[in-house]
């Protein structure tokens, strides 16, 4: 399969990640998602580019799961910056996708494992609403971006509430619940 459709082959490789993950097979993940990137090295093609972000989402992802958290740090945060410039070069709707998914999957892991760093995060994906909003001359991305903006008030109605600001966390939950994905 990778030789014939190396998309569909990376595309599975990840979802296979994701799904050994929620079943608590951490290393198992890390070691598909290694295996994979390890066949990426040196791919430019823009859909091949989108799969090594997320297969290194999936590593840094694992290494948070595992409590390494300063290799889980490293790994997220340059994945970020790397597919940041890469959006910001190529302009790529796809790549803004990958950025707001890396963005809302580490919110989510941060929510238990790393709340201090959840301000980060969340900067980060109000960078990428905006980001997404430079690059969405076609109107494919406005959904999305819709969603990344619920997402974002969710997550802040979470992390405000967590750390005793009650009032700033009703009004993102209030702005939340009047999105249509509440």
């Amino acid at each position: 399969l990778h030789e014939l459709w190396p998309f569909g082959y990376y595309n599975a490789a990840y979802t296979l990640c994701h799904v050994m993950n929620q079943r608590d097979n951490v290393e198992g993940a890390m070691r598909v998602a290694t295996e994979s990137l390890n066949r990426l090295t040196g791919e430019t093609d823009p859909e091949l580019e989108v799969c090594k972000w997320n297969l290194m989402t999936s590593v840094g992802i694992g290494h948070l799961r595992l409590r390494q958290l300063d290799e889980s740090e490293k790994i997220l945060d340059k994945t970020y910056e790397d597919l940041k410039a890469s959006t910001l070069k190529h302009k790529d709707e796809k790549r803004a996708m990958a950025m707001g998914a890396l963005c809302l999957n580490v919110l989510g892991h941060y929510m238990i494992f790393i709340p201090d760093k959840i301000p980060l995060w969340l900067d980060r994906t109000e960078e990428v609403i905006n980001i997404s909003e430079q690059i969405n001359t076609s109107g494919n991305l406005t959904p999305k971006i819709a969603y990344f903006k619920a997402k974002l008030l969710s997550n802040k109605a979470q992390y405000l509430g967590s750390v005793g600001k009650l009032k700033e966390a009703k009004e993102a939950f209030d702005a939340y619940m009047a999105t249509y994905f509440a």
